[in-house]
């Protein structure tokens, strides 16, 4: 299976346990394996994207199914919807605690899903392993031992 079906497998699980629909873009250029933003359409309605990168991403379902997942929670816990400035600007102002406690909240989700669905937590904490940043608080969170640590 490659990547771009790792992907649509992934996000229709995700449409199923969330009954929301988040659009998923590929960007080769994004220097980080997913992010997640708002967009207007031409109608300006609010649209839910997720743009990850097949080149950073490994071509393991696990990992993309944590990958996708934390960026999916990121919508649906509303993480982004701050409609008082531009998309652009909003997540720039945050507090480092309100960050944290987003990532940790988006890291909660992914734990959740992927348990849910049987992904593989061994491959999943060997990515976290070389990508290293708040190794063992996103540790404690995708092996359950937490939800959400408090800041």
């Amino acid at each position: 299976m490659n990547i771009g079906e790792i992907i649509v497998r992934i996000a229709n699980k995700l449409y199923e346990y969330s009954n929301q629909y988040i659009e998923i873009r590929c960007d080769n250029h994004l220097r980080t394996p997913g992010f997640s933003l708002i967009e207007k359409d031409i109608h300006g309605r609010l649209i839910p994207i997720i743009v990850v990168n097949p080149d950073i991403l490994p071509c393991d379902e696990n990992i993309v199914a944590h990958v996708i997942s934390h960026e999916w929670g990121h919508h649906v816990c509303k993480h982004l919807l701050n409609r008082s400035k531009p998309m652009s600007e909003s997540m720039y102002f945050e507090s480092p605690e309100t960050k944290w406690k987003k990532e940790n909240e988006a890291d909660a989700y992914a734990a959740r899903f992927v348990s849910e669905h049987n992904y593989n937590i061994e491959a999943i904490a060997d990515f976290f392993r070389s990508n290293p940043i708040d190794l063992d608080n996103r540790m404690r969170i995708l092996k359950g031992t937490t939800d959400a640590p408090s800041t």
